[in-house]
């Protein structure tokens, strides 16, 4: 699990902080304004029961316990939207939002049930929606772009969500970007390259767990980062991250930190981008 709060310091500075919990194999993420609004970039991994409550007590604990708008970036049955169910059971939530990609996973029906039960709209999110708050903060999206792939056998992973945040601290010399890459592909990298897309990004959340079938040369070389955090379970059974891939990141420059070695990730970002492991990994 990944969640990202932006919040004000007591010295009025602006930073955001990032933090990944280890144990879940895809992350949530969330922003939150300085004085209110949360947003969940995925929902994480909720295939056990018993770990419900503790990934629901960090997300609170994260977030401050409001959330705003929960974009449900991937529909796997055991992935990212597994979280969705228990945070629209247990927290009051604006809006679900939704790629548009046909799953008949039971968490994404848990999730799209509950969403009506409690009311919540459902909204469709595609390349050219925008999202800005009061305070510097936009969201871009930038898939996925329609019409839906739908030729493959990964079609659920390749039309996932793709967020651009963005960060305008007025401490800052420049915005703050990070790219939130879901479980897109080599498909939807392809896409975003052909579209003319700005990938540029400090910091990357690395697709689909840093496996082969993401993090093309020609993508990472696009996004450029500085940093990539690597979401990925430790000891998992499908040998994610990718070889290629970290080789890929390393190609261009940018420092991987990952869940599995790193545990717990925060990253402030201000006038500088801080990042703080739970251990010690580098």
């Amino acid at each position: 699990m990944l969640a990202a709060t932006l919040s004000k310091h007591p010295s009025s500075r602006c930073s955001g902080e990032y933090h990944a919990n280890p144990k879940c194999q895809g992350l949530a993420g969330e922003h939150t304004k300085p004085v209110g609004p949360t947003v969940i970039l995925d929902g994480a991994l909720a295939n056990r029961r018993s770990n419900l409550a503790g990934r629901l007590s960090y997300t609170k604990s994260s977030a401050a316990g409001l959330s705003d708008s929960i974009p449900a970036s991937d529909l796997l049955l055991w992935d990212h939207v597994g979280g969705c169910f228990p945070i629209v059971q247990a927290l009051r939530v604006d809006a679900v939002g939704d790629s548009g990609q046909i799953y008949g996973g039971r968490a994404f029906r848990d999730c799209m049930t509950a969403a009506s039960v409690h009311h919540v709209p459902v909204i469709l999110v595609s390349r050219g929606m925008h999202y800005a708050t009061d305070d510097g903060v936009t969201l871009d999206a930038l898939g996925p772009e329609e019409p839906l792939l739908a030729d493959g056998t990964n079609d659920v992973n390749e039309n996932s969500v793709v967020v651009r945040l963005t960060y305008r601290c007025t401490a800052c010399a420049r915005p703050f970007r990070m790219l939130f890459m879901g479980d897109a592909g080599a498909q939807s990298e392809a896409k975003m390259l052909a579209a003319g897309a700005d990938l540029e990004a400090d910091v990357l959340k690395v697709g689909h767990d840093g496996s082969a079938y993401s993090s093309t040369h020609a993508f990472i070389t696009a996004t450029h980062p500085g940093y990539a955090l690597i979401s990925v379970g430790r000891h998992n059974l499908f040998g994610h991250p990718a070889q290629t891939t970290l080789t890929t990141l390393r190609q261009v420059g940018a420092t991987v930190y990952r869940t599995d070695r790193c545990g717990a990730i925060s990253i402030e970002a201000g006038p500088a981008i801080a990042i703080t492991p739970m251990v010690s990994c580098r």
